[in-house]
């Protein structure tokens, strides 16, 4: 994968299946992959359903936040792309 590369993604939960009953709207969740310097495989993203703590700041956060790539998609309850 290279930086840029977008993660779309299809949840299984409530909010996912509202969003995506929505004519065209096959997904419900996009992210954008970077390969970043310090950090590695990570991804933005932008939730206010994040669990994972932002890679900059130590915290969860609502909003854009930057998050390990592969703990990201490991911990998503749902179907994961990935589009170069």
């Amino acid at each position: 994968m290279k930086t840029g590369d977008i993660i779309l993604f299809k949840g299984n939960g409530a909010f996912s299946a509202l969003i995506t009953a929505l004519p065209g709207a096959d997904y419900s969740h996009v992210g954008m992959y970077v390969n970043h310097p310090e950090f590695g495989a990570c991804m933005f993203e932008s939730t206010s359903l994040g669990t994972l703590p932002d890679l900059i700041t130590g915290e969860p956060i609502r909003g854009v936040q930057l998050v390990p790539f592969q703990e990201r998609v490991d911990s998503y309850d749902g179907d994961v792309f990935i589009r170069p």
